[in-house]
């Protein structure tokens, strides 16, 4: 079975990952400003996650992400950290 390399390409619609890295920050947060705090707090399903918890958990990955860009740039032999969510896992969440 061929690993792909990056497993999110398929949700860049051709986009470069770095232009879509760099505007993500401005993004989110013009969304979040939009609404109010009690959309932001709304659950659409008992047990799922709301926006505000969805932003947060987007920080948290921004912060793994760019400390295992740093170590894979800074080590001759990077060996990549695991992670307990997958991406399916998360979007089964918010679902």
């Amino acid at each position: 079975m061929r690993m792909e390399l990056n497993p999110y390409a398929q949700f860049l619609a051709g986009r470069n990952p770095l232009d879509i890295v760099g505007t993500t920050h401005d993004e989110l947060a013009k969304l979040a400003h939009r609404m109010p705090q009690e959309q932001l707090a709304m659950r659409t399903q008992a047990g799922k996650w709301n926006a505000r918890e969805i932003v947060a958990h987007l920080a948290d990955c921004e912060l793994a992400f760019s400390f295992r860009l740093r170590q894979t740039l800074a080590e001759d032999h990077p060996y990549p950290s695991g992670q307990d969510h997958s991406f399916r896992g998360v979007l089964k969440m918010i679902d």
